[in-house]
């Protein structure tokens, strides 16, 4: 039996400069202070070009942008 380390995973390119993977968690510092609202500004302030589509606290589903802008 031989053991293997696994391979890099794959990233994608959200913009310029950033590449997630599906295994990246983004963490930020003082969150439990900021309303929804706030989060995504700074997300988006700080990440230029970046459009917040989804937030999840751990698991849990917090903010989904396909149901919140629907019709």
């Amino acid at each position: 039996m031989q053991a293997a380390e696994p391979g890099e995973a794959i990233k994608t390119k959200l913009i310029e400069g950033v590449e997630v993977s599906l295994w990246d968690r983004w963490e930020v510092k003082n969150a439990s202070t900021m309303t929804l609202h706030n989060l995504i500004a700074h997300l988006e302030q700080t990440y230029e070009g970046l459009e917040v589509r989804d937030v999840l606290k751990g698991g849990t589903p917090i903010y989904f942008h396909a149901i919140m802008s629907a019709p």
